[in-house]
């Protein structure tokens, strides 16, 4: 009999549905991609955010049940009618196991209304921030609630080695590690071919830092830049972005881009540029490493998700930033060797297939318990 999984993802509906606008992100993505590659044994549903589509839809492969309509600002516990509406859509869905990715307050809700329904709760860390600083900030009685609901879960989904020990340092509990996965590149340009430095993410001040990438495009003044991604929740701190990267002759900005249309940049990258705080373990990088493009990276070292040392971590040092991205773009030989070792090390470990059976199997692993 198959095991009936609820994925509760407000934003996880506009990928199955181009047609629904939202800002979802790598969560998501993850998510998404995760579902279309489980097998029959695998009855996949998820609780998401009103759109205007039907309180019950299917599409591809996954049942969809309509919930409420968020607010970024407040909690669904903040907003009765949105808990209530909440509470239904998983009732609804009846699965066996809900799982959610994320922020530790929702995942909190979540976790309560699982329990009360009698169900089990899986919990999936999307960020080291999740445990860490999101953790921290949270009211002492819902810091109290997301430690209960991670004594109390079937099981816990880690993304790297390092969110495994800090669950088990701050909450005393083991995790499992699944990394994020992606499909393998249908096709890859040669390297001789690559002409422009690419960033990739959400324009969100505190995390992903765009304005660090528009200081790296005017210390390189000779050099083709390209900056992809959806605005975020400050509106003036968006505009700004978006007008200084408009006021800059040597990038150009083009706005959210389609996750199935966003390889077409990575082909023609020289190197990818992160100029992140911190992060869990990001989509991008795995966009960049199928395509074999060697990563820039600010504070993030790549190599701790590949397991080796390897060029371009520039350790916070903005200087060295630079330095990491023009020899990207200048350097043939470095771009391919870097570009090349990253591919393989993705291709042996992080394809989308290895990480679903994982992935499916720590669910069935969870509705056992």
């Amino acid at each position: 009999m198959p095991v009936r999984v609820c994925f509760v993802s407000l934003g996880l509906y506009s990928y199955a549905n181009p047609d629904a606008t939202d800002t979802a992100g790598g969560a998501e993505r993850q998510l998404y991609l995760l579902s279309q590659k489980f097998s029959d044994s695998t009855d996949v549903h998820a609780v998401v955010a009103k759109y205007g589509q039907p309180s019950v839809e299917f599409r591809d492969g996954i049942t969809f049940h309509r919930s409420y309509s968020p607010d970024p600002e407040k909690s669904p516990l903040l907003m009765p009618y949105s808990s209530i509406k909440l509470m239904r859509a998983m009732q609804r869905a009846d699965a066996d196991v809900y799982v959610y990715r994320g922020d530790p307050q929702k995942a909190s809700i979540v976790a309560a209304i699982a329990a009360l329904l009698g169900k089990k709760f899986v919990y999936n860390l999307a960020n080291d921030s999740n445990i860490t600083a999101e953790y921290q900030s949270l009211p002492p009685h819902f810091r109290h609630l997301f430690g209960w609901s991670l004594e109390n879960a079937a099981e816990i989904i880690a993304q790297t080695p390092k969110q495994e020990a800090l669950v088990n340092e701050r909450f005393g509990t083991d995790s499992i590690v699944i990394p994020n996965g992606y499909p393998r590149a249908d096709e890859i340009s040669g390297y001789d071919e690559r002409e422009v430095a690419l960033w990739v993410g959400r324009l969100d001040q505190d995390q992903k830092r765009p304005h660090l990438f528009l200081d790296l495009v005017e210390r390189l003044p000779n050099h083709e830049f390209i900056l992809i991604g959806p605005r975020g929740f400050d509106e003036s701190y968006c505009n700004s972005i978006i007008e200084r990267a408009n006021s800059i002759d040597n990038v150009a900005y083009t706005g959210r881009v389609d996750p199935n249309e966003v390889d077409r940049y990575y082909r023609r990258a020289s190197v990818l540029v992160n100029t992140s705080a911190y992060e869990g373990f990001p989509n991008t990088f795995l966009e960049a490493w199928r395509q074999g493009v060697p990563i820039a990276s600010l504070d993030v070292n790549p190599g701790r998700y590949l397991d080796t040392n390897i060029a371009g971590y520039a350790n916070g040092d903005i200087a060295r930033l630079k330095t990491d991205t023009e020899l990207f773009l200048t350097d043939v030989c470095q771009r391919r060797k870097v570009g090349e070792k990253s591919r393989r090390i993705f291709e042996s470990r992080y394809t989308i297939d290895t990480i679903a059976s994982k992935y499916e199997e720590t669910i069935r692993k969870a509705a056992r318990t």
